[in-house]
Formats: C-alpha cells, structure tokens, sequence
C-alpha cells in the first residue's frame, strides 16, 4: 500500500498505521497485520482475498487528504519480467552425486535459468545431464561456483558447464484455420482427420 501523494517519501509509521486502521475500520475490512515496507508505506494482511482483491482493482481510493494505493505484494515497484527464451540441455561435469537433487541443482543454476527435467544416470556419476530454460546462451557460464551453506563457513565446488543442444523458444503454430463450409463436395481432398474418405464411405452405402 502507499500513499499517493508522498509516493518515494518515508512517513512516520505510526501515523501510517493508524490511517489503515481507520480506513479499513470505515469499510469493515478485516486484517490480520500492518508492517512497514520498503516497498511502499505499508504491507497489509488482509483476512479474506477478496478484501484484497477488491481494493486492488479500485485504484487509487481518497480517504480523507490522503489516497491510497493498494498493490499485490508480487507486483511492487520492484517487479519485473524476465524472459527465458531458450531451452537447452546441459552437462555439469562432477556435480557431486550427493547433490543430484532438485533443489540443489537449481540452486547452481539460479542465476541464469530455471531447471526443467535432470536425468538420474547412476552409471556416470562423473556427468550430470539436464534441461533449463535460460534467458539467452550467453548467459550460460562455462563454471558455476556451487556451494551448500549451512554456515559461517561452507565447502564449495567448481563444476564445469557445457552445452550439449539448445532450442529458442517463442515459434508456434500457424493461426487457427477457418472450419470448412458445408455442403462439402464427396471426394474432395482433405489434408487431417480421414474426413474425406468417411464421408466418401458414407456415401458408398
């Protein structure tokens, strides 16, 4: 939530607070919590998503002098997209088998992709084969740095990255084709679905 008005300027929080309370007391909205955020002026638990919901698509709501704003807390103002528009598969040479995980084994690729599929090869423990969607082949390094940190202190490991085959992402199928008119002729060529020669079928009996 934030005030309009002061978009990029701190208020006191208190004061913040007890605005929304006053605000929400009015419309018999039910929260279960107010806290300060660095995202806006304030960060609301709402007790129903409809609550939520509903004021979100209000806009911007005047309230006294002030007006409110009310955004989903995934899309503040630092909100962005991100494209991942190329697959690939890729060969983590010495991966250690002790990590042949799903978390893990995102967690080495998190800066530049997303895993999709990963091949449990027990016979070559020395490889690690996978598929990811990355932002751009660029972006791929040759060696990531992994490490699982538990504490102050942490063992890590370089693991060389090669990529076997990549794919871009985006192309689709043609647009959808109009639906034949009817009266279709008997005989005529139909490309899909035998249609043609059930109804020529049709017609011989």
């Amino acid at each position: 939530m934030s005030f309009d008005h002061l978009p990029d300027n701190a208020i006191h929080f208190p004061v913040v607070d007890e605005v929304l309370r006053e605000f929400f007391a009015e419309r018999r909205v039910h929260i279960t919590d107010i806290q300060p955020t660095t995202l806006g002026q304030a960060l609301v638990r709402f007790g129903h998503f409809i609550d939520r919901d509903n004021l979100v698509a209000l806009g911007p709501i005047q309230f006294g002098d002030v007006r409110l704003t009310f955004t989903e807390h995934n899309k503040g103002r630092n909100w962005r997209r991100a494209y991942f528009n190329t697959e690939c598969w890729l060969m983590l040479l010495d991966f250690l088998a002790d990590y042949w995980e799903d978390k893990y084994i995102q967690n080495a690729l998190a800066s530049f992709g997303k895993l999709l599929h990963w091949r449990n090869d027990g016979g070559r423990l020395v490889r690690l084969i996978l598929k990811a969607m990355v932002v751009d082949l660029q972006s791929v390094p040759q060696f990531i740095v992994f490490s699982e940190t538990q504490s102050l202190e942490s063992d890590s490991w370089t693991v060389q990255c090669e990529i076997l085959q990549s794919k871009l992402l985006g192309a689709g199928p043609q647009d959808e084709a109009p639906f034949p008119q009817a009266p279709i002729p008997v005989g005529s060529p139909f490309d899909f679905f035998w249609f043609g020669t059930a109804r020529r079928w049709a017609s011989s009996e």
